[in-house]
């Protein structure tokens, strides 16, 4: 069976609540990611997502992540299976979950993610 720790991406870029949202989609477009794990000392306490960043209409430059990111997110552990992860995205309309270990970030897991590695499976054989 498939798991989160074999689909994740490890060690994901990450931002401070204090973070600008000019700097956060920066380090977006820089690393190519649509979701980006807010750490303050070490714990996640919020994300935000490349869609989160285009709505907030705001001035980026004096506006900070915590005023548009999702606090307090759902999470998953590396050893979650795969379709229970999906169902976790599915169920609450979210499209990434950081995956968190002994109450660390140790990755993130987004449904780009998932759909790859769908993708990527065999046909099932088929007769007649």
């Amino acid at each position: 069976m498939t798991r989160v720790r074999d689909l994740m991406i490890r060690n994901p870029n990450t931002v401070h609540p204090d973070t600008s949202l000019a700097q956060g989609v920066e380090l977006m477009q820089d690393v190519a990611c649509r979701h980006l794990p807010v750490l303050e000392n070490g714990m996640v306490v919020g994300i935000i997502s490349d869609r989160d960043l285009r709505t907030s209409g705001a001035n980026m430059q004096h506006m900070e992540v915590a005023e548009f990111m999702t606090p307090d997110p759902i999470t998953i552990g590396p050893g979650a299976s795969v379709k229970d992860a999906a169902r976790m995205l599915n169920d609450n309309a979210i499209s990434a979950l950081p995956v968190i270990a002994d109450g660390s970030l140790v990755g993130i897991l987004t449904v780009y993610d998932i759909l790859e590695y769908v993708i990527r499976l065999p046909e099932p054989v088929t007769s007649g």
